[in-house]
């Protein structure tokens, strides 16, 4: 289950077709993972704990799971390290800066030096074994940052190059993120790395599921009304 037991007390408010075939779906998912539970997880604390879903009870349930599970604290901060997806601010909308001070006739702030831009670029490639052009406009416009980000992430992590690869890509695919760009470099670099592809398609169902905690989290407030109104009543 990706929700406390507690959201569930009140599910059946919405109706037993839907939660039979939420059940079913839920065991699909379970039934078709390779995952182990010990990354399952570590995903979850990734997703729930990344600032556009952030959800405080859910990273302290799965934090507990986790730690019962006998994953290491060290792994467990890991997951905490997608709060870096705030450089999607930067990689999707720096971008349209650009173009949009071409199209408005600003240059000198482009002025770059390409050799320090392509000395920056195979910096960063040496650095993280990956460059992914979406950089290029911040490369352009504040190199400066691009370091100090690319230090930031090359920091090793309490998880295996693989897990590491799996967490972003939960983060990137969740749907209050779909940073799309950035789940196909990470896709690219997992597959490259040997992550099996059912792998990384058991971390995308896993996270499409989350979704549904509306019903869990609604049905729950809507019990709580109900019964205290027929005690008022």
């Amino acid at each position: 289950m990706i929700s406390q037991d507690h959201e569930t007390k009140y599910l059946d408010l919405m109706g037993a077709d839907y939660t039979d075939a939420h059940a079913a779906l839920e065991q699909e998912v379970e039934d078709f993972s390779t995952l182990s539970p010990q990354t399952r997880e570590l995903v979850l604390i990734a997703t729930y704990s990344a600032i556009t879903l952030f959800d405080r009870d859910s990273v302290r349930h799965h934090v507990a799971r986790a730690l019962d599970l006998g994953v290491e604290p060290s792994a467990i901060r890991a997951a905490f390290v997608v709060g870096a997806i705030g450089s999607h601010s930067m990689t999707e909308v720096v971008p349209v800066l650009v173009d949009e001070m071409a199209t408005e006739g600003y240059h000198g702030e482009l002025d770059s030096d390409p050799d320090a831009a392509d000395e920056l670029r195979a910096w960063v490639q040496a650095t993280r074994d990956f460059y992914s052009p979406v950089w290029d406009g911040v490369v352009a416009m504040h190199p400066a940052y691009v370091r100090r980000y690319q230090k930031l992430m090359s920091v090793p992590l309490g998880v295996d190059a693989k897990i590491q690869e799996l967490l972003i890509i939960a983060v990137d695919a969740a749907t209050t993120h779909l940073n799309v760009s950035g789940a196909r470099v990470h896709i690219r670099k997992a597959l490259r790395i040997g992550v099996s592809p059912r792998d990384i398609l058991s971390v995308i169902e896993l996270v499409s599921l989350v979704g549904y905690r509306s019903a869990h989290m609604g049905t729950d407030v809507l019990g709580q009304e109900l019964e205290r109104r027929a005690v008022q009543h």
